[in-house]
């Protein structure tokens, strides 16, 4: 996801300097996990700047 989703990428980048990268991949596969249940549990559009938000 972070190559075709910039902002993913940067987010990546920025928690990389605070984590482990294992780590920084690990909390974003659980944070996509989180919200493609939400998406299709509540059958919304994806939202870039809602995801990264959180």
């Amino acid at each position: 996801m972070p190559r075709s989703f910039p902002a993913a990428k940067s987010w990546m980048q920025r928690q990389s300097q605070k984590r482990d990268v294992k780590k920084t991949h690990a909390i974003l596969e659980a944070k996509i996990g989180r919200t493609v249940y939400h998406l299709w549990r509540k059958q919304v559009a994806f939202d870039p700047k809602k995801f990264l938000a959180s």
